[in-house]
């Protein structure tokens, strides 16, 4: 059974997609259905997660989880609170202060979590189990990564989820074979062996890297293998036996009468290539031409797209065809005069900055949402339609405030940061970054002491603001597509 919304939801508080399916003894889906319901927040304080929803128990990290709690109850007073933590099967309890705490202000508190990894409603209650604030929290593990080897540096990368952590630990070799190792406030972790090895590497086979963090231990076993040669190829011995297959049948069949054969191969007419001269203005005016028959405005072209131009073009009468190599080759050469600029696999003029008001980088940037937007049927506005946004989308009911980011330079960070503290009343934020080194700047920047950074920080922590690698936000609008 499909149900079709005829209109968009619209729900101010969110809502949860909840699937029903009902299943035949042999297995077979007989039903499936699903609800939208909405979700209404009961709580008139917030509680906030230093870093983030996703936190490291204290047993692995050593230290406690801080978390900052805004109480706003009509009524001022003062009262016991304390800090509950459930899920279906379980709950942990914690007093928030040793006094009695006002029910107007902000409480900021060290607890630590000595939970099993998996998710959590963390609440802030009185001994009434009355509820002043409430949030989501997942108790997540750590995981070590290995990234490879160089030079008799192994390096390793400690993660939870899919962000690094920083934590203190040792790290023993082959159980302390080949020594053991400290670091400290790290989420990289280089071992240098060289030194115990003799200035070579590790001998081949299996070799355990063993973590030691807090009160967890971590394994990771490494195999090095002998690089493998041409005799060790499986085709080498199939190489052998069809030698030996073919002389002997050579031999067998040497003395029999052999029938011989001709071939015929007509001649082929070769293929007849014109050298066409271009000029740069009629290589340039195609952008304008593909632009005018998409009707856009100064948006950057693909090769492809540059290519189906020349279709249009004719030389003697005859339409142009062009290849791959020639386009790019044509559009390197343009490039070099500082005529044309790539980005992200798509090319502009370089006069577009003047005409649009905005860089190259920001016009692919916008290109490549536009992408994501139209291959996943989501509607989205123009570029320049918001004041204080590049683009405003609406999934699943949902309005999203879309920000690109350009440059950390405090001139273009100072006013993103301004559009996007004016838009979140108004809905969920995302700022897209080009990849992950971008998305670390800007976390970086954001541990300013800045009213605004830090303001902007703790909407980041509170999940009304997201930041999103353009890898990441294709994934996400997929996914809220799904639903």
């Amino acid at each position: 059974m499909h149900r079709f919304f005829t209109e968009p939801v619209e729900q101010t508080e969110g809502s949860v997609k909840i699937d029903f399916e009902a299943f035949g003894e042999n297995g077979d889906l007989l039903q499936q259905e699903f609800i939208v319901l909405p979700l209404q927040k009961k709580a008139r304080g917030e509680l906030y997660i230093a870093d983030g929803f996703a936190t490291t128990p204290t047993y692995l990290s050593g230290e406690p989880v801080r978390m900052n709690a805004r109480l706003n109850e009509p009524q001022p007073g003062a009262r016991f609170l304390f800090l509950s933590v459930e899920n279906a099967s379980g709950q942990m309890g914690e007093l928030v202060s040793r006094g009695e705490v006002n029910l107007v202000g902000e409480i900021l508190f060290d607890v630590p979590i000595q939970l099993d990894t998996g998710e959590y409603i963390a609440s802030i209650v009185d001994d009434e189990n009355y509820v002043y604030a409430q949030t989501y929290l997942k108790v997540a593990s750590v995981d070590i990564i290995y990234r490879g080897e160089r030079s008799g540096q192994y390096m390793f990368e400690i993660v939870k989820g899919n962000e690094e952590v920083r934590l203190d630990g040792t790290v023993r070799v082959d159980d302390g074979e080949y020594g053991e190792y400290a670091f400290t406030d790290t989420s990289e972790i280089s071992i240098d062996l060289m030194p115990v090895t003799g200035g070579e590497n590790l001998p081949y086979g299996e070799h355990y890297f063993t973590f030691t963090l807090g009160e967890v231990e971590r394994t990771v076993m490494i195999n090095r293998s002998r690089p493998t040669t041409f005799f060790d190829n499986p085709f080498f011995l199939v190489i052998v036996v069809l030698s030996i297959a073919i002389v002997g049948g050579g031999l067998y069949f040497a003395r029999k009468e052999q029938s011989s054969y001709q071939l015929d191969i007509p001649d082929f007419p070769p293929i007849s290539h014109t050298k066409i001269p271009l000029r740069s203005e009629t290589v340039l005016s195609l952008f304008e031409k593909v632009n005018e028959n998409y009707r856009w405005k100064t948006t950057p072209l693909t090769v492809a797209e540059l290519k189906s131009g020349f279709k249009s073009t004719f030389y003697k009468g005859k339409p142009i065809f062009i290849s791959d190599y020639n386009m790019e080759y044509v559009l390197d050469q343009l490039a070099g005069r500082q005529l044309v600029e790539e980005f992200l696999n798509y090319y502009a003029p370089l006069d577009w900055t003047k005409k649009s008001g905005n860089s190259i980088r920001y016009l692919c940037l916008f290109r490549k949402l536009r992408d994501i937007f139209v291959n996943n049927a989501v509607p989205f506005t123009p570029r320049g339609e918001g004041k204080d946004y590049d683009t405003k989308i609406t999934i699943v009911g949902q309005e999203m405030y879309v920000h690109l980011f350009e440059s950390p330079q405090p001139d273009a960070v100072s006013p993103l940061v301004a559009h996007v503290l004016s838009t979140v009343s108004q809905g969920i934020g995302i700022i897209v970054f080009r990849d992950i080194q971008e998305k670390r700047t800007f976390q970086s920047i954001l541990a300013s002491t800045s009213p605004a950074l830090l303001t902007l920080k703790m909407e980041v922590e509170g999940g009304t603001v997201m930041l999103r690698t353009l890898e990441e936000f294709e994934g996400m609008v997929r996914d809220l597509k799904g639903l």
